[in-house]
């Protein structure tokens, strides 16, 4: 759902997801969060500058749960403290809305060696060749149907990966305009217009699911 690989803050916080690790490079103090604090730092990094809404927060960290949203208020204090954000500027709080990380975000790129340089180029190399075949093959980059495959992950969400790896999900929100993510990145309503086909398929499939169950 967020980022993978270490990410740095403010040019000041290295965050690890795989380890649910926060390191002050001005201290030098590494704190461990809880998975689901994690996730939602992750998730406003994703999205660092635009409201992340609290609604779609407790929906897909705790999946509706009674408790959620005081689970959020209570997880956002947490990262305030971690990121030495006691006057809530990096972390900006809209009322009854959500979450804004006023703050850059930036990928750790650890160093490697001259034998990992050439793995890496070799990498490349092979990604080239697979996206020259995938010019042979002709998919319309916004149609679900054509898409290899469609997930589930959790209640009110679905997922659709393309050929060239872009991941789309979908998550639900009643009766209201659902929310669209590409690459874990929310997209705002216009953003959303030109994906307006996949957005209906995948409505569609939701919807019939939700229905089955």
């Amino acid at each position: 759902m967020q980022h993978s690989h270490p990410f740095m803050i403010a040019g000041r916080f290295i965050v690890d997801p795989s380890l649910n690790l926060v390191t002050d490079q001005t201290s030098k103090k590494g704190t461990r969060l809880e998975a689901r604090i994690m996730q939602i730092l992750c998730l406003l990094a994703e999205n660092n500058q635009n409201l992340v809404p609290r609604e779609l927060l407790v929906k897909m960290i705790w999946d509706n749960y009674g408790g959620g949203d005081d689970g959020l208020t209570q997880s956002i204090s947490v990262l305030r403290k971690v990121l030495d954000d006691s006057g809530k500027a990096l972390i900006t709080t809209l009322s009854k809305k959500g979450y804004i990380l006023n703050a850059e975000v930036t990928p750790v790129t650890p160093k490697i060696s001259v034998a990992r340089k050439w793995l890496t180029v070799s990498g490349l190399i092979a990604t080239l060749i697979l996206f020259l075949l995938l010019l042979f093959h002709i998919y319309a980059p916004k149609s679900a149907a054509l898409f290899s495959t469609i997930s589930t992950e959790a209640a009110e969400t679905i997922t659709t990966t393309s050929p060239d790896g872009t991941i789309y999900k979908l998550v639900g929100n009643g009766e209201g305009r659902p929310f669209f993510f590409i690459n874990n990145k929310l997209l705002s309503p216009p953003e959303m217009e030109k994906y307006n086909l996949l957005i209906r398929q995948l409505h569609a499939q939701l919807i019939k699911r939700e229905k089955g169950r």
